[in-house]
């Protein structure tokens, strides 16, 4: 009887060794969803005392070069790329292509909300500069609502940028005011 006994034990603690060994599902890290909210009426556009530019009429880019004067263009456009795997955070690319007077502008960012964020790119070719810069400004977003399919995206940019043809240094501030 003991041997039967022993072998029942033995049986029993394997059991219970084997069904209490289970595997935890994984944890893993908390990743906020990006989320662009549904509404926004394009009213009341915000001022900032850091950005001296301020925020001009729909689909308007403004900028100053060192100080200068003040240049406004229109017909600006956004594309905006939702989260993926290269891009996690989505992508927004700000732009003006015009042939009268001959401009272009660009001004990119890994994001699609509102907040200040670190430049990918700015270009600008107008009048007497071309500028470019990879990285080296900030944007401040400070409206980044979606309006049924399209977008309102509003702020401030600040960046050193270089130009092309002499290599000198120039500061631009400038702000944006897309809804499409």
């Amino acid at each position: 009887m003991r041997p039967v006994l022993r072998a029942l034990l033995v049986c029993f603690l394997f059991t219970a060794t084997i069904t209490g060994c289970k595997l935890d599902p994984p944890v893993y890290p908390d990743t906020p969803a990006t989320t662009v909210p549904e509404v926004d009426d394009g009213t009341d556009a915000p001022t900032d005392a850091t950005y001296t530019i301020p925020i001009g009429a729909i689909n308007t880019i403004a900028f100053q070069v060192d100080g200068g004067d003040i240049n406004t263009l229109a017909s600006a456009t956004a594309i905006v790329t939702q989260p993926d795997a290269t891009t996690p955070n989505g992508y927004t690319g700000i732009s003006v292509d015009l042939t009268n007077p001959d401009a272009t502008f660009r001004l990119n960012f890994r994001d699609i909300t509102a907040g200040i964020k670190v430049n990918d790119l700015l270009a600008i070719l107008y009048k007497d500069f071309n500028l470019t810069d990879d990285s080296g400004g900030t944007i401040k977003v400070t409206t980044f609502k979606k309006i049924g399919e399209s977008y309102h995206i509003r702020g401030y940019f600040k960046v050193v940028a270089k130009d092309e043809r002499d290599n000198t240094m120039h500061t631009v501030i400038g702000s944006f005011n897309i809804q499409q």
